[in-house]
């Protein structure tokens, strides 16, 4: 885990910087609810830094 955010409610924005080395990251939601699991739902991305 490299870094974490605050949850941010409908109409919210949640900004964080971070200084990443090279690399590929994943980055997901580790909330549930009703729904499922919301990484299992789409919301995750990788990113590559380099």
């Amino acid at each position: 885990m490299v870094a974490t955010w605050a949850i941010a409610h409908p109409g919210d924005a949640v900004q964080k910087h971070v200084t990443l080395p090279s690399g590929t990251y994943r980055l997901f939601c580790t909330l549930s609810d009703g729904n499922g699991v919301h990484d299992d739902l789409g919301m995750h991305a990788v990113i590559t830094v380099g």
